[in-house]
């Protein structure tokens, strides 16, 4: 493959990818939502991810990074058995104090490669429509 990139010249590009059968999966776990995402403006709230394991051995997460303030990561700690699946609740701090942020959370799990996932938590603006009526009896008579 060449680059078509004027300031690079005609440089040879080499792509490298690592080749798994559609029953093989990449990960021992799946997690949903990979994403998580708070109202900036509230001040309690709580998030659940669900880890569910594909492997064919018992796994156990163990949290090895997570933010100091802000936010607070409770899970059993226990091993997930293989096909079954846990969660892991996110939630605002106490002292949370309502302000944009974007942090995460590192968890391991006891496989053979000692497999990490990193969770992103931010808080956000609530999205607002300002074309969609915002009271329920706007909505019924179109608003007006």
């Amino acid at each position: 493959m060449i680059t078509s990139d004027i300031t690079k010249g005609n440089t040879k590009l080499r792509l490298f990818a690592d080749v798994y059968p559609m029953d093989e999966p990449v990960a021992p776990v799946v997690i949903e939502p990979p994403v998580i995402e708070f109202d900036k403006d509230k001040v309690k709230g709580q998030h659940t991810i669900t880890v569910k394991s594909v492997s064919d051995v018992p796994l156990t997460p163990k949290l090895v990074a997570g933010p100091e303030t802000d936010f607070i990561i409770d899970h059993s700690g226990k091993p997930i058995k293989p096909g079954a699946a846990t969660g892991m609740t996110v939630r605002l701090a106490d002292d949370y104090e309502p302000r944009i942020i974007k942090k995460s959370f590192t968890f391991e799990l006891d496989d053979a490669k000692r497999t990490r996932f990193t969770i992103p938590v931010r808080t956000v603006k609530p999205k607002t429509n300002p074309l969609q009526p915002s009271s329920p009896a706007a909505r019924k008579t179109g608003g007006m």
